[in-house]
């Protein structure tokens, strides 16, 4: 797995899921002339956008421990320009990865006072098991919202609940993402505590692209799309998301306002890729996304 920044030939930050033989967006250091440029990229796992997620990426690590709470074997994704450290959803379908990120809550006083920003820009990070620990190291350089030069930082578990999603799945007409911890039935079956919005990037030698809305490829903007109804599994931790015409998507945003079981206030966004659903799979091409339809 490795990240990238916004730059020519690159949308928006993606995180990659490397296969062998992949091409993962810059024509320009394919070794190939010009006219023999690559005219498809291999989908990322995911997008990112740069506004309010990722401007340019840290790095990646996996949670090798069993020890470290809802995160134990979870793929962690770190922001150098928002300061900041997601968690990495992901399934395969059709043989191709996709999820999405959310930001991790961190306690920084040991009083339960929670924020989401480091005060330097996350460069790397890494974790140890014999100390179950993760520790990760920043700078403020260019682009980067870092308030200090520098910052090295240890991450342990508190033991408290993270209510966090752990798990996110895409089918059609429909996703499901898993917490943590259980949910307040009442507020996930409220439709109206959920926003949920898509658009598409253009992948061109253009440094980096503005949105572009699904229903009208030329306009920039974003489509909404109406959650029909949710429902909370037996156990409290599934909340699955009725929603009409889900189609493979560049970025879909999530934003929801819910409440744990024990009434604390569960809020967060969801950024993720849709890259097949069904029987459709996406493609990036030069200068549009395409939808394909498998069994055609």
């Amino acid at each position: 797995v490795i990240g990238d920044n916004e730059g020519t030939w690159t949308p928006t930050c993606p995180i990659n899921w490397i296969k062998p033989g992949g091409f993962y967006g810059v024509p320009d250091f394919a070794g190939l002339p010009k006219q023999s440029f690559p005219t498809v990229r291999d989908n990322p796992l995911c997008w990112l956008p740069h506004n309010d997620t990722d401007n340019s990426n840290g790095g990646q690590v996996w949670i090798t421990g069993k020890n470290f709470g809802p995160l134990s074997g979870q793929l962690l994704h770190s922001s150098y320009g928002k300061c900041r450290l997601y968690e990495v959803m992901k399934e395969e379908v059709g043989g191709q990865m996709q999820g999405g990120v959310v930001p991790i809550p961190i306690d920084t006083d040991g009083k339960g006072k929670q924020k989401f920003d480091f005060d330097s820009g996350i460069c790397r990070l890494r974790f140890n098991d014999k100390q179950n620990a993760l520790f990760l190291t920043g700078l403020r350089g260019w682009q980067t919202t870092a308030q200090r030069d520098a910052g090295f930082y240890r991450m342990r578990y508190t033991g408290k609940p993270a209510n966090l999603p752990v798990d996110l799945k895409v089918r059609p007409n429909e996703i499901a993402i898993t917490f943590s911890e259980p949910l307040l039935e009442k507020s996930v079956t409220d439709a109206d505590n959920y926003s949920v919005v898509r658009w598409n990037y253009r992948w061109t030698e253009n440094y980096g692209s503005a949105h572009y809305k699904m229903s009208n490829p030329k306009l920039q903007g974003h489509d909404d799309m109406e959650v029909t109804s949710a429902s909370l599994s037996p156990d409290g931790k599934t909340v699955t998301l009725n929603i009409n015409d889900i189609k493979p998507v560049m970025q879909m945003k999530i934003v929801y306002n819910l409440k744990a079981a024990d009434g604390t206030l569960v809020r967060s966004v969801i950024h993720h890729t849709i890259n097949v659903v069904g029987n459709l799979r996406g493609e990036v091409h030069v200068g549009e996304y395409r939808i394909v339809d498998s069994k055609k």
